[in-house]
C-alpha cells in the first residue's frame, strides 16, 4: 500500500514537473515612431495637439516640435511652444492652436522634430453643422432589486442631410452649480461641477446598433456598449428623434468644504458631427470599455490612424446644443417660509 502511494505522489510529482517549460517571449524591437492626436472642436476657443514617441514600455512625450496648421493649404498657424493643461490633477504638454474652422475647411497638421528625424502629418474635413430642431423630455420611475429611482428621458430631433455620408455623436453632460457655506472662510461659497452622464440607450435602434428596443432581459448576448453615443447615418432617412435616459440623482453630495445651501441644475445636449476618422477611432474605445472586452483574454485593439508618417488621430468635429434647466434644490431650513408652509 505505502509503495504504491509512494509511486502515484512520485508520479504526480513528474507530471507537474514535466509541465513546467519556460516560453521565449521574443519582442520586436521597432523604431519609435511619432504619435500625433488631435481632436478639434470648431466650437472652442483652443485646441490642442498631443505629440510623443511610442516605446516598449512607455512613451516619451515631444515637447520642442514645429507644428504647422494649413487651412485650405494655406498656412494659418506655426506653434514651437508647449504649454501645460491641468488635466485631472495632472499636467499635460500640449500644442495649442487658436485658430478659427468653417464647414468645408480642409486642415491639415504638419509636425517634425528640430533634427528631422520624426515628422508625420494628418488632414480632414470640418463637417457641416446639423442643429438640433426640437428636445422634448420627460420623468419617468424604474424599479430595479434596490429600489425605484427617477429618470429623465430625452428625445433629440433633428435632419440628416441625405446628400453625404454623415457621422454624429450625442453628448450630454450635467452642470452643478452649488451655492453654500464655505466651512474654512465661513462665507458664502459658489462651486461649480460638469461631468457626462451615463446614458440609457436600449431604447433607441440607431444608437443600440440596429437592435429593437426591447427589454434587455429578453437579449441572448450582452447589452450594446455604446458609451461614446456615435452613430452614423446608415439607418437614418430624413428627420428622427434619438431617445435616450438617465438616472436622476435623489441625493446631493457636498463639495469639498463647502455646506450646501441651494443647488441648480441643468442638462446639455449636444450633437456632434465628426468625421469619418474619428467615428472608428471612438468605436474602438468602445470596444475597449466594453464589458466583452478582457486585457487578458481578448485580442489586442488595433486603433484606427489617418497620420501619415506616424500613428495617432486627427479628427474634428462641429456641434450644437440646447440646455434644459431642472427645478433648483433648496434645504428645507433655507427654504422660504410658504414653502415650508406647504
Amino acid at each position: 500500500m505505502k509503495t504504491t502511494c509512494l509511486f502515484i505522489i512520485l508520479s504526480a510529482v513528474f507530471v507537474f514537473s514535466a509541465c513546467e517549460n519556460e516560453i521565449p517571449l521574443k519582442v520586436k524591437n521597432n523604431s519609435p515612431k511619432m504619435i500625433l492626436n488631435a481632436l478639434f472642436e470648431v466650437e472652442r476657443d483652443t485646441n490642442y495637439i498631443s505629440l510623443g514617441l511610442t516605446g516598449l514600455d512607455y512613451v516619451d512625450l515631444i515637447d520642442n516640435a514645429k507644428i504647422k496648421i494649413y487651412v485650405n493649404n494655406e498656412l494659418k498657424d506655426e506653434i514651437n511652444k508647449v504649454s501645460l493643461l491641468n488635466y485631472y490633477y495632472n499636467d499635460l504638454k500640449v500644442y495649442k492652436t487658436t485658430l478659427k474652422f468653417s464647414p468645408g475647411d480642409l486642415v491639415r497638421i504638419e509636425a517634425e522634430t528640430p533634427d528631422g528625424k520624426y515628422h508625420a502629418w494628418a488632414e480632414d474635413i470640418v463637417p457641416e453643422l446639423i442643429g438640433i430642431e426640437n428636445i422634448d423630455t420627460t420623468t419617468y420611475v424604474e424599479k430595479d432589486i434596490w429600489g425605484e429611482y427617477a429618470h429623465l428621458r430625452i428625445r433629440t430631433t433633428f435632419t440628416d442631410n441625405p446628400g453625404k455620408k454623415n457621422y454624429y455623436r450625442l453628448a450630454i453632460t450635467e452642470h452643478k452649480t452649488y451655492h453654500g457655506l464655505s466651512i474654512i472662510t465661513e462665507m458664502d461659497s459658489v462651486v461649480v461641477d460638469e461631468y457626462p452622464v451615463e446614458l440609457n440607450i436600449r431604447e433607441d435602434i440607431v444608437l443600440n446598433d440596429g437592435r429593437p428596443p426591447l427589454d434587455n432581459s429578453s437579449y441572448p448576448l450582452p447589452e450594446t456598449k455604446n458609451q461614446m453615443n456615435i452613430f452614423d447615418d446608415s439607418r437614418l432617412n430624413g428627420s428622427y428623434t434619438l431617445n435616450v435616459s438617465f438616472r436622476l440623482d435623489s441625493w446631493f453630495s457636498s463639495p469639498w468644504n463647502v455646506e450646501i445651501k441651494q443647488l441648480s441644475r441643468r442638462i446639455k445636449v449636444r450633437l456632434i458631427s465628426i468625421t469619418e476618422a474619428e467615428f472608428y477611432y471612438l468605436r474602438a474605445l468602445n470596444l475597449y470599455v466594453s464589458d466583452n472586452y478582457d486585457d487578458i483574454l481578448s485580442q489586442p485593439i488595433r486603433y484606427p490612424s489617418n497620420v501619415h508618417g506616424g500613428i495617432g488621430i486627427f479628427g474634428i468635429s462641429f456641434g450644437t446644443s440646447q440646455t434644459i434647466q431642472l427645478p433648483d434644490y433648496i434645504l428645507m431650513e433655507n427654504a422660504p417660509l410658504a414653502l415650508k408652509n406647504e
